[in-house]
């Protein structure tokens, strides 16, 4: 099984309200990893991330979620890769 791990660049709302309610959403979703250190996140506007998930469906979920973010103003892909759980896959 393939395991999909995307590199996305999530820009934010000017609003300091909106920013910091989907930065907390951000934070809390174990399946993202935020690259820059919390003190930088509160200024940034935009804020690279690691999407890491166990299907293509949830990988789409992701992607849907974070595009309907109140805060969250556009999604860009850097990357996106697969990953394998076995060494045995082909």
């Amino acid at each position: 099984m393939t395991m999909p791990i995307s590199g996305l660049v999530v820009t934010l709302s000017d609003n300091d309200t909106e920013r910091a309610n989907a930065l907390n959403s951000l934070r809390r979703d174990p399946r993202i990893e935020l690259g820059i250190s919390e003190p930088e996140q509160r200024h940034a506007m935009r804020i690279p991330i690691v999407v890491d998930t166990q299907s293509n469906d949830e990988d789409k979920q992701v992607w849907q979620w974070l595009n309907e973010l109140t805060g969250v103003v556009f999604v860009d892909v850097a990357l996106v890769g697969f990953e394998s759980d076995s060494i045995n896959d082909s």
